[in-house]
């Protein structure tokens, strides 16, 4: 038996694919940020004759290895931040004073209005055809009673013919 909040909680878990590109994605800023540290200590730190202040504060092997893993961190943050956005289709949805979702509210407004311009002429169309038929069947009684008169009419001719 589950309750609310462990509904909730499954809802809103991401799914399957998600979190194992995510797991991915961490393994590889993991095994880049060991890269980083084996690839800091075999190499020597360039010296220079007249050090300046930032010259001084990256004269420490743990400062250029903290650099590095933070830089490979924030790629990494980044790129799962633009993959998330783009899957959430909240990529570039506004670029300075223009918006993506202007055009497409302006859209979706022109589609109802053709829907309903259609739904119109379907309507129109339908009545139209339902008075065609109406008329077809007017024109076929006519005729028919136009018939019917010429018939009596001829019966009346020639009884004045024959008399």
């Amino acid at each position: 038996m589950s309750t609310d909040s462990e509904t909730s909680a499954e809802e809103q878990k991401p799914p399957a694919w998600q979190t194992a590109i995510g797991v991915v994605v961490l393994a590889a800023l993991a095994v880049a940020a060991v890269l980083a540290v084996i690839q800091i200590y075999p190499h020597k730190l360039p010296t220079t004759t007249n050090p300046s202040f930032v010259d001084n504060i990256f004269d420490s092997r743990i400062v250029i290895l903290g650099v590095r893993v933070a830089l490979i961190f924030a790629a990494g943050y980044i790129v799962i931040s633009v993959v998330g956005l783009i899957v959430g289709r909240r990529w570039l949805s506004q670029l300075g004073p223009f918006k993506a979702s202007d055009p497409i509210a302006r859209l979706d407004n022109n589609a109802q209005s053709l829907e309903s311009d259609l739904q119109d002429a379907a309507d129109t169309i339908q009545d139209l055809e339902q008075r065609l038929v109406e008329s077809d069947e007017s024109l076929t009684k006519a005729q028919t009673d136009i018939y019917a008169l010429v018939a009596v009419i001829d019966t009346i001719e020639a009884k004045k013919e024959g008399h």
